[in-house]
Protein backbone atom coordinates (compact mmCIF):
# COMPACT_ATOMS: atom_id res chain seq x y z
CA UNK A 1 0.00 0.00 0.00
CA UNK A 2 0.83 3.68 0.38
CA UNK A 3 2.18 3.86 3.26
CA UNK A 4 3.96 7.43 3.77
CA UNK A 5 4.90 7.86 0.61
CA UNK A 6 4.54 11.52 -0.41
CA UNK A 7 3.53 13.03 -4.22
CA UNK A 8 3.95 16.48 -5.21
CA UNK A 9 1.48 17.30 -7.82
CA UNK A 10 1.85 20.21 -9.79
CA UNK A 11 -1.49 21.18 -12.51
CA UNK A 12 -3.11 24.19 -13.06
CA UNK A 13 -6.75 22.86 -13.28
CA UNK A 14 -8.48 22.53 -10.09
CA UNK A 15 -11.35 19.82 -11.22
CA UNK A 16 -8.49 17.93 -12.30
CA UNK A 17 -6.71 18.46 -9.02
CA UNK A 18 -9.27 17.96 -6.90
CA UNK A 19 -10.08 14.46 -9.06
CA UNK A 20 -6.26 12.75 -8.55
CA UNK A 21 -5.75 14.32 -5.11
CA UNK A 22 -8.67 12.97 -3.72
CA UNK A 23 -8.19 9.43 -5.27
CA UNK A 24 -4.16 9.50 -4.06
CA UNK A 25 -5.15 10.29 -0.87
CA UNK A 26 -7.81 7.78 -0.59
CA UNK A 27 -5.09 5.31 -1.47
CA UNK A 28 -3.11 6.88 0.98
CA UNK A 29 -0.95 8.55 -0.46
CA UNK A 30 0.07 11.92 1.22
CA UNK A 31 -0.71 14.62 -1.42
CA UNK A 32 0.98 17.92 -1.56
CA UNK A 33 -0.78 20.36 -4.83
CA UNK A 34 0.80 23.41 -6.49
CA UNK A 35 -1.34 25.33 -9.01
CA UNK A 36 1.70 26.71 -11.17
CA UNK A 37 5.12 26.24 -11.98
CA UNK A 38 6.72 28.79 -9.73
CA UNK A 39 5.22 27.32 -6.65
CA UNK A 40 6.05 24.23 -7.48
CA UNK A 41 9.48 24.72 -7.85
CA UNK A 42 9.28 26.42 -4.27
CA UNK A 43 8.04 23.14 -2.81
CA UNK A 44 9.76 21.03 -4.70
CA UNK A 45 13.51 22.61 -4.06
CA UNK A 46 12.21 23.13 0.06
CA UNK A 47 10.40 19.48 0.61
CA UNK A 48 11.34 16.03 -0.51
CA UNK A 49 8.66 13.92 -2.55
CA UNK A 50 8.80 10.83 -3.33
CA UNK A 51 7.09 11.33 -6.60
CA UNK A 52 6.61 14.44 -8.55
CA UNK A 53 3.18 14.87 -10.83
CA UNK A 54 4.01 17.44 -13.12
CA UNK A 55 1.29 18.87 -16.00
CA UNK A 56 3.64 20.13 -19.08
CA UNK A 57 1.21 23.47 -19.25
CA UNK A 58 1.14 25.56 -16.36
CA UNK A 59 1.41 29.12 -15.47
CA UNK A 60 4.72 30.68 -14.71
CA UNK A 61 6.90 28.22 -15.99
CA UNK A 62 6.39 25.06 -17.69
CA UNK A 63 6.48 21.89 -16.50
CA UNK A 64 9.59 21.13 -18.72
CA UNK A 65 11.23 24.30 -17.40
CA UNK A 66 10.50 23.27 -13.87
CA UNK A 67 12.00 19.99 -14.33
CA UNK A 68 15.45 21.57 -15.81
CA UNK A 69 15.78 23.82 -12.89
CA UNK A 70 15.46 21.10 -10.78
CA UNK A 71 17.40 19.22 -11.87
CA UNK A 72 20.20 21.90 -12.23
CA UNK A 73 19.88 22.41 -8.53
CA UNK A 74 19.10 19.06 -6.98
CA UNK A 75 20.84 16.49 -9.58
CA UNK A 76 19.95 14.27 -12.37
CA UNK A 77 18.46 11.93 -10.08
CA UNK A 78 17.04 15.29 -7.68
CA UNK A 79 17.73 13.04 -4.87
CA UNK A 80 15.81 10.05 -5.52
CA UNK A 81 12.36 11.69 -6.13
CA UNK A 82 10.51 10.10 -9.51
CA UNK A 83 9.18 12.60 -11.78
CA UNK A 84 5.66 11.45 -14.34
CA UNK A 85 4.51 14.10 -16.83
CA UNK A 86 0.78 14.65 -17.02
CA UNK A 87 0.60 16.30 -20.69
CA UNK A 88 -3.05 16.45 -23.13
CA UNK A 89 -0.44 17.13 -25.97
CA UNK A 90 0.19 14.81 -28.38
CA UNK A 91 3.76 14.37 -28.93
CA UNK A 92 6.01 14.32 -31.79
CA UNK A 93 8.77 11.54 -31.08
CA UNK A 94 11.55 14.35 -31.14
CA UNK A 95 9.30 16.07 -28.23
CA UNK A 96 8.86 12.85 -26.78
CA UNK A 97 12.68 12.27 -26.31
CA UNK A 98 13.36 15.50 -24.85
CA UNK A 99 10.27 15.12 -22.10
CA UNK A 100 11.24 11.60 -21.25
CA UNK A 101 15.08 13.48 -21.20
CA UNK A 102 13.52 15.17 -18.01
CA UNK A 103 11.41 12.94 -16.51
CA UNK A 104 10.85 9.22 -15.71
CA UNK A 105 7.45 8.79 -17.64
CA UNK A 106 4.68 10.65 -18.88
CA UNK A 107 0.87 9.79 -19.24
CA UNK A 108 -1.69 11.58 -21.37
CA UNK A 109 -3.94 12.54 -19.01
CA UNK A 110 -7.13 12.04 -21.66
CA UNK A 111 -6.22 8.27 -21.34
CA UNK A 112 -5.97 7.91 -17.41
CA UNK A 113 -8.56 7.59 -14.69
CA UNK A 114 -7.59 8.36 -11.36
CA UNK A 115 -7.64 4.76 -10.35
CA UNK A 116 -5.64 3.94 -13.66
CA UNK A 117 -2.98 6.33 -12.65
CA UNK A 118 -2.98 4.81 -8.70
CA UNK A 119 -2.38 1.44 -10.48
CA UNK A 120 0.49 2.75 -12.57
CA UNK A 121 2.44 4.97 -9.96
CA UNK A 122 2.40 2.50 -7.32
CA UNK A 123 4.79 0.36 -8.88
CA UNK A 124 7.15 3.05 -9.44
CA UNK A 125 6.71 4.21 -5.91
CA UNK A 126 8.15 0.96 -4.87
CA UNK A 127 10.80 1.18 -7.08
CA UNK A 128 9.98 -0.29 -10.00
CA UNK A 129 8.65 0.27 -13.68
CA UNK A 130 4.76 1.33 -14.44
CA UNK A 131 3.26 -2.19 -15.04
CA UNK A 132 0.13 -2.52 -17.44
CA UNK A 133 -1.63 -6.22 -17.58
CA UNK A 134 -1.21 -7.89 -20.34
CA UNK A 135 -3.78 -10.55 -20.93
CA UNK A 136 -2.25 -12.66 -23.20
CA UNK A 137 0.73 -12.96 -20.78
CA UNK A 138 -0.06 -11.57 -17.53
CA UNK A 139 1.43 -8.06 -15.83
CA UNK A 140 4.43 -7.22 -17.62
CA UNK A 141 6.69 -4.07 -17.04
CA UNK A 142 6.72 -1.65 -19.52
CA UNK A 143 7.51 2.25 -19.79
CA UNK A 144 4.89 5.39 -19.87
CA UNK A 145 5.66 5.46 -23.23
CA UNK A 146 4.45 2.08 -23.94
CA UNK A 147 1.45 1.98 -21.57
CA UNK A 148 0.41 5.44 -23.95
CA UNK A 149 0.96 3.55 -27.04
CA UNK A 150 -0.92 0.59 -25.43
CA UNK A 151 -3.76 3.25 -24.21
CA UNK A 152 -4.20 4.72 -28.05
CA UNK A 153 -4.48 0.88 -29.54
CA UNK A 154 -7.31 0.39 -26.68
CA UNK A 155 -9.24 3.71 -27.61
CA UNK A 156 -7.89 4.30 -31.38
CA UNK A 157 -9.55 7.90 -32.70
CA UNK A 158 -9.73 9.40 -29.50
CA UNK A 159 -6.47 11.11 -29.29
Amino acid sequence: MAGSKTILFIEDDPFIVDMYKHALTKAGYSVDTAYDGKQGLEKALTNKYDLMLVDIMIPEITGIELLEKLRAQKGKDMGGTKVIVLTNLAQDEESRRALEAQADGYLIKADITPAKLIDLISPVLAGGTIQSENTSTGPSDISATQAHQEAEKEAPGQN
